[in-house]
């Protein structure tokens, strides 16, 4: 039989990098708004050296914060959920986008869930909240009437990455991804959307409603290097667009230039920045 060429080794690696912005200052004499730091948040997960997951959420500024519910815990849960669903259920091989849509759709649901719960199982909150919504309606300038509600919101984007360069995404909400598929560097800027929770009455109890986007999907192929970041890291997604090659492969060089080119660009806005990489690495 004729000798076979070498096949490169490779290995999947994968990394998250966070960065709090400052704490807001809370909006005078409301006492439901409460901004908080770390509003993004992130994570890697590596099953068995094959597949990999990455996703970042980043929980809206200038919400609602009462009874111990908010936007950064809300993004905190959907990533929660979001790695304990593929644990209990982790996949032999690549999802396809819409697989992956479907484990998304699954754990918003979840958490919608698991905050009703919540309220079922205290009491005490749920009455403490159904009176802070009635103290809502009696602001001055709502009319008598008016339908009063917290909020809270993030976005949740995740990709999926084989050990033979296959990629699969699925995104609620803006965020920005990098992959080179075929070896061509690829930037996009994913549709704006929020997952929402509102919280209001219903049959005199407190409740909370979901409303979600439909997902995003994406899907590539010879995929060595695919990133994720939340809206706060525009300007280091500009800087690897001027500064990567644009045939760029994931060999131990080019990801030692793409993880110097992360620090290299100074941020111009103050937010929450959340970034999470996976990489298909040449081995050997």
């Amino acid at each position: 039989m004729p000798m076979q060429p070498d096949t490169p080794a490779r290995i999947l690696a994968g990394e998250v990098l966070t960065s709090p912005g400052p704490r807001k200052q809370p909006r005078a004499n409301n006492r439901h708004h409460s901004p908080e730091l770390a509003e993004d948040s992130g994570g890697v997960l590596m099953l068995g050296g094959k597949l990999a997951w990455m996703w970042v959420a980043d929980g809206a500024s200038d919400m609602h914060a009462v009874s111990g519910f908010s936007s950064r815990l809300l993004a905190q849960d959907l990533g929660r959920l979001f790695t304990t669903s593929i644990l209990e259920n982790p996949a032999g091989q690549i999802e396809s986008s819409a697989r992956l849509a479907e484990r998304l759709n699954r754990i918003v649901e979840g958490v919608a869930e698991a905050w009703n719960r919540h309220l079922d199982a205290n009491k005490e909150t749920a009455v403490h909240l159904a009176r802070e919504l009635e103290f809502l309606g009696q602001t001055p300038g709502i009319e008598t009437g008016t339908p009063v509600f917290f909020e809270f919101a993030s976005t949740f984007s995740t990709v999926c990455l084989d050990l033979e360069g296959r990629l699969a995404g699925a995104s609620m909400g803006d965020s920005y991804l990098l992959c080179n598929p075929n070896g061509l560097l690829q930037f996009f800027a994913l549709k704006k959307n929020t997952i929402t929770l509102r919280l209001k009455m219903e049959e005199d109890a407190p409740v909370f409603t979901l409303s979600r986007p439909q997902p995003e999907l994406f899907e590539n192929e010879a995929v060595d290097l695919a990133a994720l970041a939340t809206d706060g890291c525009r300007d280091s997604f500009h800087n690897l667009h001027r500064v990567l090659p644009g045939n760029f492969q994931a060999t131990p060089e080019n990801l030692a230039l793409f993880r110097r080119a992360l620090g290299t660009e100074k941020p111009k806005t103050e937010d929450d920045k959340t970034l999470a990489w996976l990489g298909r690495i040449h081995a050997g």
